[in-house]
């Protein structure tokens, strides 16, 4: 049985509740839940040690 898959625009006004999204998908519905501008936020919180700094930089390249 094939499934359609929805653009969020299509349906978000049949949920009123909480919609939990995985592997990327947040970022379709909201550029600020892109990798880059959650490094940044997190970086301005002071929330990443050296390590995890360095994992985010290898994966911008």
């Amino acid at each position: 049985m094939a499934q359609k898959l929805y653009d969020w625009r299509e349906i978000r006004d049949q949920f009123k509740d909480t919609l939990v999204l995985g592997n990327g998908a947040s970022i379709a519905v909201d550029q600020c839940f892109s990798y880059t501008s959650l490094y940044d936020e997190a970086s301005k919180m002071l929330l990443l040690n050296e390590q995890v700094q360095k994992l985010f930089k290898r994966g911008f390249k």
